[in-house]
């Protein structure tokens, strides 16, 4: 029962959290005969975050509002024979810090604040990982954001996280192989932005020994929707990205500059139309493949796909995009092949020296059970004839050909007749096995045929 109690303990005190919102002040200028009211002394804040600020005697802070980017509040103190000014100092939703500071007339002083984004740093204790490398242990930490910054004296820290089911996830190994190592009770800092470093102590590790950590990270209603718009673009949902960053915009803890944001939030319009407009390409061609219309089937298709092309330019991760162009690249495995070109006579000419067409001639598909070592077709299938279409008045053609598997190859025969009654006019052409042959001049005389 003991053991038990124990350890639920230390369950309890390994689970360590940091106070939301830590705020760091620094001193960044400080002068005297500054011109201002008489008896009177300034003291300016400075921070790329919202800031609440209160004065022990209650002298009025007032804010400035935002100048590049960055927050200013200014307190007017009245220290006619100097004194201590003493301010609380919070972020929203965090912890506030006290700064006292002491005055006198017509000093300014001017501080900086900088706001650890981190919330909370907590153990899984219940998650066990062993470490593969002898005389290695590791730490990994998983986080929402891909912008944490670890830094370790004792251990090395890996250049980029690994993204796992949403989260990032960063690693630290430690070599263990002297027993000086093994005795180091390690540290390592963190920061979100890399303005305030948390230490937090992960104590002596053991060979092979790996730990896991979750950092949560305290976000402004700005950065939260910011954060959810970029996830939804990484995933392609492109609309719900839009959402956000109309959330974003209406956020009273908005920054100042947000160009860049506003550029992407109308990209977000763009990759949704082109995204919606990919889907309905696709749908239309899924409706053509079924009713076996092949000239529409294979232009919606490719349309679609060019459509995919540029959005994955855009945003190489949109999961729908990758989807369907790997749906699409198996499907080129089974549609036929596109056949075009012109059947001429090879003997009559017209006044200008060119080949008159021959219209009409019935284009139809023979199958074969056999290819040859030469190439050539053998064992012709009964009754497996197939009506691929005529040549128009111009003597052109256009036709859709099954490709070739094993016991199923194809040629193709021109030919006036399309019973096969007679040999006249009768001419057999075997295809190449690209997708698309296009250009073919295909060039009649008794028993010959040629392509160009």
């Amino acid at each position: 029962m003991k053991k038990i109690i124990l350890f639920i303990l230390i369950g309890l005190f390994m689970a360590h959290f940091i106070e939301a919102q830590q705020c760091i002040v620094e001193k960044i200028a400080e002068s005297k005969g500054h011109d201002t009211t008489p008896d009177c002394a300034f003291v300016d804040f400075i921070s790329t975050a919202k800031l609440r600020i209160r004065e022990n005697a209650g002298t009025k802070i007032n804010d400035l509002g935002a100048v590049d980017g960055k927050n200013h509040y200014r307190a007017e103190c009245y220290v006619p024979d100097g004194d201590k000014q003493v301010f609380f100092i919070s972020a929203e939703g965090g912890t506030e810090t006290k700064l006292t500071v002491y005055l006198e007339p017509k000093d300014y002083h001017q501080y900086e604040v900088n706001v650890s984004k981190i919330a909370s740093i907590e153990w899984e204790q219940d998650k066990r990982i062993v470490v593969p490398k002898e005389n290695t242990a590791g730490v990994y930490i998983s986080c929402k954001s891909d912008q944490l910054i670890i830094k370790c004296e004792t251990g090395t820290v890996a250049l980029t996280p690994e993204l796992k089911n949403d989260w990032y996830v960063y690693e630290t190994l430690f070599d263990l192989s002297s027993q000086e190592q093994k005795d180091t009770e390690h540290v390592i800092s963190l920061s979100v932005g890399g303005n305030v470093f948390l230490p937090y102590t992960i104590g002596q590790l053991g060979v092979k020994e790996g730990r896991s950590f979750i950092v949560l990270i305290m976000e402004s209603c700005y950065e939260q929707n910011i954060n959810h718009a970029n996830e939804s673009f990484r995933k392609g949902i492109y609309t719900e990205s839009y959402s956000a960053y109309q959330k974003a915009f209406e956020c009273g803890d908005k920054p100042a500059e947000t160009t860049t944001d506003e550029t992407k939030m109308k990209n977000m319009l763009v990759l949704a139309k082109a995204s919606e407009q990919a889907r309905k390409l696709f749908d239309d061609a899924e409706k053509m493949k079924a009713q076996s219309q092949w000239k529409e089937c294979l232009e919606l298709y490719q349309e679609a796909y060019k459509i995919r092309l540029g959005i994955l330019k855009m945003n190489p991760t949109d999961e729908y995009c990758l989807q369907y162009q790997k749906i699409y690249e198996d499907l080129k495995q089974n549609l036929p092949r596109r056949i075009s070109g012109k059947v001429v006579n090879n003997i009559r000419m017209d006044v200008n020296g060119n080949n008159f067409p021959i219209p009409d001639l019935y284009i139809i598909a023979k199958v074969y059970k056999k290819l040859k070592n030469d190439g050539s077709f053998d064992d012709e299938v009964k009754d497996g004839n197939i009506s691929l279409g005529q040549t128009d008045a111009k003597g052109e053609f256009q036709i859709f050909l099954p490709k070739d598997a094993p016991g199923l190859y194809h040629s193709i025969v021109f030919c006036e007749d399309k019973y096969f009654k007679g040999k006249k006019n009768q001419v057999e052409y075997k295809p190449t096995t690209a997708d698309i042959q296009d250009g073919l001049i295909i060039r009649i005389t008794p028993q010959n045929i040629n392509r160009q």
